[in-house]
């Protein structure tokens, strides 16, 4: 795979740093982050997270994001306990851990 151009990048996890913040005994504190490329497409890392990230399709299927994998509008990342439906910005569907947690919209 070649170079890819990077435009942002938001990290996800429960530090106070983390752009989504996420309060989630089971996530990590920097547990993956999203890069926004040149191009609009938005990629996935997991940064060796204990429990994983994965995507969630559409159509429910869960497949991992080890490096890069991309997300797509109405795909969930799914971290922990926790589930975050991916539009142009995250949006915070689902906490077990913490129901009553909100994640701001970026």
């Amino acid at each position: 795979m070649g170079e890819i151009a990077i435009n942002m990048t938001w990290l996800v996890g429960q530090n106070e740093n983390c752009a989504i913040q996420v309060d989630d005994p089971d996530v990590s504190g920097v547990h993956c982050q999203v890069d926004r490329t040149e191009d609009g497409r938005y990629l996935v890392t997991d940064l060796g997270s204990e429990h994983g990230t994965r995507i969630r399709s559409r159509r429910g299927h869960l497949r991992p994001a080890h490096r890069h994998e991309e997300i797509l509008p109405g795909e969930v990342l799914v971290i922990g306990r926790s589930e975050i439906r991916w539009a142009q910005t995250p949006e915070f569907i689902f906490n077990r851990a913490n129901p009553t947690s909100v994640v701001e919209e970026l």
